[in-house]
């Protein structure tokens, strides 16, 4: 399974250029998609801050973006938090943490340009 980082979905939906190409590679292997759900809620609070616009509301957006490239959300649940909550310091942003940690709970490989996020142990990261 693929796991998207935000970045990574917000460019697959409407700048794929900055997708690099192992990326690329993988998304067309056929392996199955996933977006955490609190990858929604990020890109929500960035609308609301003004750091991101759309060319609809997000939830028409999302729903778009979701049956355009047959991807599935994982849910958050509390073991994800949990797991969230003892990863080593080395991400300090919420979001990427249980990003992170969806990816861990379900054996995914992230794709992502974060190279912190690289750093942790365990975790399978392709850009």
């Amino acid at each position: 399974m693929l796991l998207l980082d935000t970045c990574t979905l917000l460019w697959l939906a409407d700048d794929r250029a900055r997708l690099s190409r192992p990326v690329l590679e993988m998304l067309a292997c056929g392996d199955s998609i996933a977006l955490s759900a609190i990858s929604i809620f990020e890109i929500g609070t960035k609308l609301r801050k003004n750091k991101l616009t759309l060319t609809t509301d997000l939830a028409t957006w999302t729903t778009g973006v979701l049956k355009r490239y047959d991807i599935d959300t994982i849910a958050l649940s509390w073991p994800v938090a949990e797991l969230a909550s003892r990863l080593p310091p080395i991400h300090n942003d919420p979001f990427d943490r249980l990003i992170i940690a969806t990816a861990l709970s379900v054996d995914a490989t992230l794709l992502t340009p974060d190279v912190n996020i690289n750093r942790y142990p365990g975790l399978r990261v392709v850009w």
